[in-house]
């Protein structure tokens, strides 16, 4: 349980960084910015919101 909602709130930060808030931390602890990171939704399998 604990190891899925992990890997929900890592792949929530990456795809906010993606579309467009200021900064981030990543999943290895370091800052992104969008400018940096541009995330396909559809390589990574999760539908539109």
């Amino acid at each position: 349980m604990n190891a899925s909602l992990n890997i929900l709130n890592e792949g929530l930060t990456i795809l906010t960084a993606a579309v467009g808030a200021p900064d981030a931390i990543y999943a290895c602890g370091e800052l992104v910015s969008p400018e940096v990171i541009q995330a396909e939704i559809v390589e990574a399998g999760i539908t539109r919101l």
